[in-house]
């Protein structure tokens, strides 16, 4: 095949940058917000992180390695017997491999929270959804360790087609119809799984309608459901991707035809694949960007001789103020311990129960008080 001209590298590469820019940014948003989120801190939530650390890996590697080899044209770099060409092809299709197998178990999950509901937590431990995603990711690795060796590597732009292409060998010609067969098995599964679920829940909802005197703890949060929707979106996203892949080399042989259909269709369904998780949970994104902000005080004393007076007499008016020898001194001595002043409300309120609890109520302590005075 002629080599390409200066002009059509640098198109392809710009378009490679464009992508994975952007698949970049998608997924580090994504990965943002399920470690930093409540609403993740479960087996959903890791199977997700999970996901975009693949995802991430891969764009990443895809974006660096693909932009040197065009910026260099070295012909050497789209070598297999160079040793990091080869090194590229595993991370990036052992993170392929890895971010559908965590969709897979992804399906899996929503079929679980919906058929077993009540032995759902036994089934998904946060342990058990790191160990899958963990297992996913070196499965993902070992799959594809078969192109550390010359003959079954995996390298880009070796044909001068901006592609990633297996070695036209026995053993490469394996890897090839091993990968797709993995890839069309494993997408199939997970629509299998999504399929049932759906059957589920429209035949629950069915049945929901039909008996009103169900409770209404005994319906599907609708957070379930969205989570669902989200886990179809992303199992479409790849079941398509999958199509792509393998139809788009018996449909033409043209450089560009083929650099869309696979290099920039790869980058960009990773790409999606963390821009979907945004749009499913932009309500979050919403909720973080408008809600008030709390403004923690100066650590200072003269904060704490002016302002913890104001919010005495507004949160002790039941006592007229009248336990304030008592308190204020152990009152202070917690606030300055702790270091932390914007918790003074919260540890006046604790330092009043105490001294509830050791004197009786509210009576005992008004006794004492009156002593005191």
């Amino acid at each position: 095949m002629p080599k390409n001209s200066n002009f059509e590298d640098d198109i392809a590469m710009a378009c490679i940058i464009v992508i994975g820019v952007f698949g970049l940014i998608s997924n580090g948003l994504s990965l943002y917000l399920t470690r930093t989120k409540s609403r993740f801190r479960n087996a959903f939530g890791i199977l997700c992180s999970s996901f975009l650390i693949c995802n991430l890996q891969a764009i990443f590697v895809l974006l660096t390695w693909c932009t040197i080899v065009l910026s260099f044209k070295s012909p050497i770099l789209s070598s297999p017997e160079l040793f990091l060409a080869r090194f590229v092809g595993l991370l990036v299709n052992g993170a392929w491999f890895g971010s559908i197998l965590v969709h897979f178990f992804i399906a899996v999950n929503r079929f679980c929270a919906f058929v077993y509901a009540i032995k759902y937590n036994q089934l998904w431990s946060a342990f058990i959804a790191l160990s899958i995603g963990i297992c996913s990711w070196i499965f993902g690795l070992l799959f594809s360790i078969q192109h550390l060796y010359e003959e079954c590597s995996f390298v880009f732009n070796e044909k001068s087609n901006y592609v990633f292409s297996y070695q036209n060998s026995f053993h490469g010609k394996i890897c090839s119809y091993a990968d797709i067969v993995a890839t069309i098995g494993i997408v199939t599964g997970m629509a299998c799984i999504d399929f049932v679920t759906l059957i589920k829940i429209i035949a629950y909802r069915k049945a929901v309608r039909r008996n009103t005197t169900l409770s209404t703890s005994d319906s599907i949060n609708e957070r379930e459901i969205l989570f669902f929707k989200q886990s179809c979106i992303l199992g479409l996203l790849y079941i398509s991707c999958s199509v792509v892949f393998n139809t788009a080399q018996y449909l033409s042989v043209d450089k560009w035809f083929l650099f869309a259909s696979s290099t920039i269709t790869w980058i960009l369904t990773q790409s999606l694949d963390g821009l979907a998780f945004l749009i499913f949970n932009r309500k979050i994104i919403c909720k973080t960007s408008f809600s008030t902000s709390t403004v923690i005080p100066v650590r200072h004393l003269n904060w704490i001789q002016s302002d913890s007076w104001k919010i005495l007499r507004q949160e002790n008016l039941t006592l007229k103020n009248r336990y304030r020898p008592l308190v204020m001194p152990t009152l202070v001595f917690t606030v300055i311990v702790s270091g932390h002043y914007g918790a003074f409300e919260e540890a006046n309120d604790t330092v009043f129960n105490m001294f509830r609890k050791l004197f009786g109520s509210s009576g005992s302590l008004l006794r004492l008080l009156n002593c005191l005075e």
